[in-house]
């Protein structure tokens, strides 16, 4: 679950998938907030996702098939963002669009 300290409301688990757990969050230059998940078996690869958190507390799932989700940032004039999934060991570079939370060409 997650949960807003301001209005007190509360996300529930953005994940549906048995056994997985949350790896690496931070929220983005308009303050939603992005989560990704991963398998607790890390030899279960591609088993996680990457969502947001809107300000209405409901989670969309912006990426799938993702193994051990890690880190996680935006530029400052908020127009790329930057992922990896670290078995990759690739770090994939988005179009974000800060007002809609919306990724493109990754």
């Amino acid at each position: 679950c997650i949960r807003d300290r301001v209005s007190t409301q509360s996300t529930g688990h953005p994940d549906p998938t048995p056994g997985n757990r949350y790896n690496d969050g931070k929220c983005d230059p308009k303050g939603r907030f992005w989560i990704g998940s991963m398998s607790h078996d890390e030899s279960k690869k591609e088993r996680g996702s990457l969502f947001l958190v809107n300000e209405n507390h409901v989670a969309e799932e912006k990426l799938d098939k993702i193994s051990v989700s890690n880190g996680i940032v935006w530029t400052a004039d908020a127009k790329k963002m930057y992922y990896i999934d670290s078995p990759t060991k690739t770090v994939f570079s988005f179009d974000f669009d800060n007002l809609t939370g919306h990724i493109s060409n990754k």
